[in-house]
């Protein structure tokens, strides 16, 4: 998983290497991170590599594929950009359904604009 997210993010970089919209994603996701961090003790049961992954993934579509950001929303584009990554990177099949579903629900509901609820552990925290 580790060398699969640093890919990621290498391409995410190169893809837009000054881009102003690089920033909040990544100031977010390290926040995010941190907070995740802390609190790991009152949750020992989620998976903290996965959730990791989620949340420095969770808005990257808006980075790789700006336009198609603008045209489907980030979570699509997202989705688009990441299915063949993941499967050249050679990650268990229930692993990268698991970080899929994390990247599609992470806003919650389809009212805010999910395509699915959080069902599993790490998506709720995320």
């Amino acid at each position: 998983m580790r060398e699969f997210l640093l890919s990621c993010l290498e391409e995410a970089r190169k893809a837009s290497p000054r881009a102003p919209h690089l920033l909040a994603p990544l100031r977010e996701g390290l926040t995010g991170c941190v907070a995740a961090h802390l609190l790991r003790p009152l949750f020992p049961a989620v998976d903290q590599e996965l959730l990791l992954a989620g949340i420095l993934l969770h808005d990257l579509g808006a980075i790789v594929d700006p336009e198609g950001t603008e045209q489907m929303g980030h979570l699509l584009a997202m989705e688009l950009w990441l299915a063949p990554r993941l499967a050249a990177a050679g990650l268990s099949e229930p692993l990268a359904l698991r970080l899929r579903h994390l990247l599609a629900s992470h806003h919650g509901t389809r009212e805010e604009g999910s395509p699915v609820p959080p069902r599993t552990l790490e998506a709720c925290v995320l």
